[in-house]
Formats: C-alpha cells, sequence, structure tokens
C-alpha cells in the first residue's frame, strides 16, 4: 500500500499543508503571545527542576497561592507581564522583554469601512 505524498500539499501550493498554516500564523499576535507565555513557562520550570525548588516555595516567594503558581505555568496564555516579573525576581532574574530575531512584516493599521450617508437620512 502506497500513499500519495502529494496529498498534503493544496493545488495552489508547493509547500505543505502544514508549513502553509504556519506561514499564516507567523505574523499573528496571538499565536506570538502563546509563544512567548510557553517560553517563560518553560524556562521557569526549568530553572525550578535545575535547583531543585517546588511550584509552593515560587509561589511563597511571589506571594501568590500555589494554586495560583500552578494555574499560571498549566494555562500560559493567561499570563499577565506582572506574573512574569514576579517569577523572575523570586528566581533572582532581572526580567526583560527583548524584540530579536527575525524581522516580521509589518502589520499596516487595519482600514475601517468609510460610512456613507445617504440623501434621505441627512438633516434639513
Amino acid at each position: 500500500m502506497t500513499t500519495n505524498p502529494r496529498r498534503y500539499y493544496t493545488e495552489t501550493s508547493e509547500k505543505p499543508l502544514l508549513q502553509q498554516w504556519a506561514d499564516e500564523y507567523r505574523n499573528d499576535p496571538v499565536y506570538i503571545a502563546i509563544g512567548l507565555a510557553m517560553e517563560v513557562t518553560e524556562s521557569v520550570a526549568r530553572e525550578l527542576r535545575r535547583r531543585k525548588l517546588t511550584r509552593a516555595w515560587l509561589a511563597r516567594q511571589m506571594g501568590v497561592s500555589q494554586a495560583h503558581v500552578s494555574k499560571v505555568m498549566s494555562a500560559p496564555p493567561n499570563m499577565t507581564l506582572t506574573t512574569i516579573a514576579k517569577m523572575a525576581v523570586a528566581l533572582g532574574y532581572e526580567p526583560r522583554v527583548v524584540l530579536k530575531g527575525r524581522r516580521l512584516k509589518p502589520v499596516g493599521p487595519k482600514k475601517t469601512p468609510s460610512r456613507k450617508v445617504r440623501a434621505s437620512s441627512r438633516r434639513r
């Protein structure tokens, strides 16, 4: 039984469908934010493991409940800059936001449709 490798390509593109989807989301702010939050979460988890610390310890250092830390670590898109700062400070790091890597295609302001005023709706 052989499979057709072309089935994963669209008729109009030579790129695999998954690559096309990735390209579409590359400039999506929500997609980017989720990726950033996941990077922070992975960094914090890695640092906790390296130091043999627990989420309970991190919660005490941050002045929040252990449930809050677990929630933030499990659902990274809900992470705020304040939470990131608290985690960094608790671990002894100075948090920084750095724009680096590849340049994204600039996105201009969204155009809003102009409203047409009908002659019959004007005040006299």
